[in-house]
């Protein structure tokens, strides 16, 4: 018998992101598991100018401070439509994959439940794949959700 007690939610904000999001809700419920939702912020500088990295950290703690905002909007969102439900937040800075990777294993997660953009092409090859890196690195199941493909929502 499976036996799921923790499910990880990683959250960009995105269409992809919510869906993933009813997801995880709907099986932490039914299995009833904690649910940690955690958000990234790239921290990563590409200019190594003194001016840019100055203002990379400026900008830096502006992100942290919208990032915040929007997940703690998320958690309260869920607690009021789910009072039941156990849930843990977090943020981390640093390369998306890495830190979810990094706080499965520190969390001991048995699920993890991210949304894919579903890119193809140049922007894939560009862009890359948070969610396919999750895949291939995490010590855990991975449930990839797309945000317009079949759902398994009752009427």
């Amino acid at each position: 018998m499976i036996d799921i007690k923790k499910i990880l939610v990683p959250t960009d904000f995105s269409e992809s992101a919510g869906k993933s999001l009813l997801y995880g809700i709907s099986l932490a419920e039914q299995y009833v598991a904690k649910l940690y939702v955690l958000s990234t912020i790239d921290d990563r500088v590409f200019d190594d100018s003194l001016f840019v990295v100055y203002a990379e950290q400026e900008m830096r703690q502006n992100r942290k401070a919208v990032y915040e905002e929007h997940l703690n909007k998320v958690i309260e969102d869920i607690k009021q439509k789910h009072p039941k439900l156990e849930v843990q937040q977090a943020l981390k800075m640093g390369v998306a994959f890495v830190e979810i990777v990094d706080y499965a294993k520190q969390e001991d997660i048995d699920l993890i439940i991210i949304g894919s953009h579903g890119r193809t092409g140049i922007a894939h090859l560009l862009i890359g794949s948070t969610a396919e890196k999750v895949v291939r690195k995490a010590p855990c199941p991975v449930l990839t959700v797309r945000p317009k493909e079949h759902e398994f929502v009752h009427p």
